[in-house]
Protein backbone atom coordinates (compact mmCIF):
# COMPACT_ATOMS: atom_id res chain seq x y z
CA UNK A 1 0.00 0.00 0.00
CA UNK A 2 1.34 3.40 -0.98
CA UNK A 3 2.49 5.89 1.66
CA UNK A 4 1.97 8.90 -0.62
CA UNK A 5 -0.14 11.66 0.92
CA UNK A 6 -1.50 14.92 -0.54
CA UNK A 7 -2.31 18.16 1.28
CA UNK A 8 -4.26 20.72 -0.79
CA UNK A 9 -4.78 24.47 -0.76
CA UNK A 10 -4.71 27.43 -3.07
CA UNK A 11 -5.35 31.08 -3.73
CA UNK A 12 -7.29 33.20 -6.18
CA UNK A 13 -7.10 36.55 -7.92
CA UNK A 14 -9.90 38.18 -9.90
CA UNK A 15 -9.65 35.81 -12.85
CA UNK A 16 -7.23 32.98 -11.96
CA UNK A 17 -7.30 30.31 -9.27
CA UNK A 18 -4.05 28.62 -8.26
CA UNK A 19 -4.39 25.09 -6.90
CA UNK A 20 -1.44 24.09 -4.73
CA UNK A 21 -0.66 20.62 -3.41
CA UNK A 22 2.07 19.27 -1.20
CA UNK A 23 2.93 15.64 -1.90
CA UNK A 24 4.57 13.64 0.88
CA UNK A 25 6.40 10.64 -0.56
CA UNK A 26 8.57 9.00 2.13
CA UNK A 27 9.33 5.90 0.03
CA UNK A 28 10.05 7.75 -3.28
CA UNK A 29 7.10 6.02 -4.95
CA UNK A 30 5.72 8.99 -6.91
CA UNK A 31 5.47 8.43 -10.68
CA UNK A 32 3.30 11.38 -11.76
CA UNK A 33 1.06 14.22 -10.60
CA UNK A 34 -2.01 15.43 -12.51
CA UNK A 35 -4.83 17.91 -11.99
CA UNK A 36 -8.50 17.38 -12.89
CA UNK A 37 -10.52 20.58 -13.43
CA UNK A 38 -14.32 20.91 -13.38
CA UNK A 39 -15.33 24.28 -14.78
CA UNK A 40 -18.60 26.17 -15.05
CA UNK A 41 -19.86 23.89 -17.83
CA UNK A 42 -19.71 20.89 -15.47
CA UNK A 43 -17.17 18.97 -17.58
CA UNK A 44 -14.28 17.33 -15.74
CA UNK A 45 -11.06 17.42 -17.76
CA UNK A 46 -7.64 16.01 -17.01
CA UNK A 47 -5.28 14.89 -15.88
CA UNK A 48 -3.38 18.05 -16.73
CA UNK A 49 0.25 18.59 -15.76
CA UNK A 50 1.32 21.01 -13.06
CA UNK A 51 2.29 24.49 -14.19
CA UNK A 52 5.01 24.80 -11.55
CA UNK A 53 7.07 22.68 -9.19
CA UNK A 54 7.92 25.19 -6.45
CA UNK A 55 10.16 22.87 -4.48
CA UNK A 56 10.39 19.18 -3.83
CA UNK A 57 6.82 17.95 -3.46
CA UNK A 58 4.96 21.28 -3.97
CA UNK A 59 3.04 21.56 -7.25
CA UNK A 60 0.81 24.35 -8.61
CA UNK A 61 -1.81 24.49 -11.34
CA UNK A 62 -3.43 27.72 -12.61
CA UNK A 63 -7.05 27.63 -13.74
CA UNK A 64 -8.98 30.35 -15.51
CA UNK A 65 -12.13 31.01 -13.51
CA UNK A 66 -15.65 30.88 -14.89
CA UNK A 67 -17.62 34.13 -14.99
CA UNK A 68 -20.59 32.79 -12.98
CA UNK A 69 -19.83 29.41 -11.41
CA UNK A 70 -17.28 27.87 -9.10
CA UNK A 71 -14.31 25.93 -10.50
CA UNK A 72 -13.27 22.70 -8.79
CA UNK A 73 -9.80 21.17 -8.93
CA UNK A 74 -8.64 17.76 -7.70
CA UNK A 75 -5.08 16.52 -7.91
CA UNK A 76 -3.94 12.92 -8.24
CA UNK A 77 -0.62 11.35 -7.39
CA UNK A 78 0.17 8.06 -9.12
CA UNK A 79 2.56 5.69 -7.36
CA UNK A 80 5.07 3.34 -8.94
CA UNK A 81 2.70 0.41 -8.35
CA UNK A 82 -0.14 2.20 -10.17
CA UNK A 83 -1.99 3.20 -7.01
CA UNK A 84 -3.70 6.60 -7.14
CA UNK A 85 -4.04 9.07 -4.27
CA UNK A 86 -6.63 11.84 -4.77
CA UNK A 87 -6.40 15.22 -3.06
CA UNK A 88 -9.24 16.91 -1.22
CA UNK A 89 -11.15 19.08 -3.71
CA UNK A 90 -10.14 22.73 -4.08
CA UNK A 91 -12.99 25.10 -5.00
CA UNK A 92 -12.46 28.57 -6.47
CA UNK A 93 -15.14 31.22 -6.82
CA UNK A 94 -16.36 32.79 -10.05
CA UNK A 95 -14.28 35.31 -11.94
CA UNK A 96 -14.18 38.69 -10.22
CA UNK A 97 -15.58 37.28 -6.94
CA UNK A 98 -13.39 38.56 -4.09
CA UNK A 99 -12.16 36.05 -1.56
CA UNK A 100 -13.37 38.43 1.13
CA UNK A 101 -17.01 37.97 0.07
CA UNK A 102 -19.43 37.63 2.98
CA UNK A 103 -20.33 34.09 4.07
CA UNK A 104 -23.80 32.94 3.05
CA UNK A 105 -26.26 30.89 5.10
CA UNK A 106 -28.77 28.21 4.19
CA UNK A 107 -32.44 28.83 4.86
CA UNK A 108 -34.59 26.52 6.99
CA UNK A 109 -33.10 23.02 7.12
CA UNK A 110 -34.91 19.82 8.10
CA UNK A 111 -33.07 16.56 8.92
CA UNK A 112 -35.57 13.72 9.38
CA UNK A 113 -34.71 10.09 10.22
CA UNK A 114 -36.89 7.11 9.34
CA UNK A 115 -36.37 3.39 8.92
CA UNK A 116 -32.83 2.95 7.53
CA UNK A 117 -32.80 6.39 5.90
CA UNK A 118 -32.40 10.10 6.56
CA UNK A 119 -34.18 12.82 4.55
CA UNK A 120 -32.58 16.27 4.33
CA UNK A 121 -34.45 19.30 3.01
CA UNK A 122 -33.17 22.85 2.94
CA UNK A 123 -33.44 26.11 1.04
CA UNK A 124 -30.42 27.96 -0.28
CA UNK A 125 -31.29 31.17 1.59
CA UNK A 126 -28.43 33.52 0.70
CA UNK A 127 -26.06 30.66 -0.26
CA UNK A 128 -25.00 29.89 -3.84
CA UNK A 129 -24.49 26.16 -3.22
CA UNK A 130 -24.60 23.66 -0.37
CA UNK A 131 -23.20 20.39 0.94
CA UNK A 132 -24.39 17.81 3.43
CA UNK A 133 -22.13 15.58 5.54
CA UNK A 134 -23.20 12.58 7.64
CA UNK A 135 -21.39 10.09 9.82
CA UNK A 136 -22.52 7.29 12.10
CA UNK A 137 -21.34 7.46 15.69
CA UNK A 138 -19.29 10.69 15.48
CA UNK A 139 -19.30 14.16 13.97
CA UNK A 140 -18.43 14.18 10.22
CA UNK A 141 -15.20 16.06 10.88
CA UNK A 142 -11.52 15.23 10.46
CA UNK A 143 -11.26 13.59 13.89
CA UNK A 144 -14.92 13.23 14.89
CA UNK A 145 -14.90 16.22 17.25
CA UNK A 146 -16.22 19.77 16.93
CA UNK A 147 -12.67 21.14 17.09
CA UNK A 148 -11.78 20.16 13.50
CA UNK A 149 -13.32 21.00 10.09
CA UNK A 150 -15.82 18.89 8.19
CA UNK A 151 -14.14 16.08 6.24
CA UNK A 152 -15.03 15.26 2.62
CA UNK A 153 -14.70 11.58 3.54
CA UNK A 154 -18.19 11.98 5.03
CA UNK A 155 -19.66 14.09 2.19
CA UNK A 156 -23.10 12.72 1.31
CA UNK A 157 -24.53 15.35 -1.02
CA UNK A 158 -23.12 18.07 -3.27
CA UNK A 159 -25.77 18.74 -5.93
CA UNK A 160 -28.03 21.64 -7.01
CA UNK A 161 -31.33 20.20 -5.69
CA UNK A 162 -32.18 21.21 -2.13
CA UNK A 163 -33.52 17.89 -0.85
CA UNK A 164 -32.40 14.27 -0.90
CA UNK A 165 -32.72 11.02 1.03
CA UNK A 166 -29.83 8.73 1.93
CA UNK A 167 -29.93 5.06 2.90
CA UNK A 168 -28.05 4.39 6.15
CA UNK A 169 -27.59 1.75 8.83
CA UNK A 170 -29.52 1.86 12.09
CA UNK A 171 -27.83 3.86 14.83
CA UNK A 172 -26.95 7.39 15.90
CA UNK A 173 -26.09 9.68 12.98
CA UNK A 174 -24.53 13.13 13.01
CA UNK A 175 -25.62 15.27 10.06
CA UNK A 176 -24.25 18.70 9.07
CA UNK A 177 -25.44 20.93 6.22
CA UNK A 178 -23.93 24.25 5.20
CA UNK A 179 -24.11 26.80 2.43
CA UNK A 180 -21.30 28.39 0.42
CA UNK A 181 -21.02 31.81 -1.16
CA UNK A 182 -20.11 32.15 -4.83
CA UNK A 183 -16.42 32.17 -3.89
CA UNK A 184 -16.81 28.69 -2.39
CA UNK A 185 -16.40 29.88 1.21
CA UNK A 186 -18.53 28.10 3.84
CA UNK A 187 -21.18 29.73 5.99
CA UNK A 188 -22.79 28.62 9.27
CA UNK A 189 -23.35 24.90 9.81
CA UNK A 190 -26.81 23.44 10.52
CA UNK A 191 -26.32 20.23 12.50
CA UNK A 192 -28.52 17.52 13.96
CA UNK A 193 -28.02 14.24 15.77
CA UNK A 194 -30.67 11.70 14.77
CA UNK A 195 -31.51 8.13 15.72
CA UNK A 196 -32.15 5.85 12.73
CA UNK A 197 -34.21 2.70 13.32
CA UNK A 198 -34.08 -0.59 11.48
Amino acid sequence: MTQIQIAAGGSQTDVVGTARITVTDPQSELRSVGFFVTGGDGRRVGPRPADRLLSDGIYEKDVLLDAARSTRVEATAVGADGSVVVSPPMTFGPRFEPLTAAPRALGATSITPSSLSIAVTTSLGSASSWKCFARKGALPTVDGTAATPLDDAWLRYDEPATSFSMSVDAGTWYVSALGYNSAGQPGPIASATVQVTA
